[in-house]
């Protein structure tokens, strides 16, 4: 009865693991955000401020 429980518990963790990987991939933030752009310094202009 405690193999058969511990088996149960088991496949409940990793489908529960792989709901919560689905549900932040589906949510589509960035995976990193940038804290400082180094070219700004510089004077250099990125695309998008040059199709403005």
């Amino acid at each position: 009865m405690s193999v058969i429980g511990a088996i149960q518990l088991l496949c409940l963790g990793l489908l529960g693991e792989y709901v919560a990987r689905l549900f932040q991939s589906s949510q589509r933030r960035p995976q990193f955000l940038v804290g400082y752009d180094s070219l700004e310094d510089l004077g250099h202009h990125t695309y998008s401020e040059d199709n403005d």
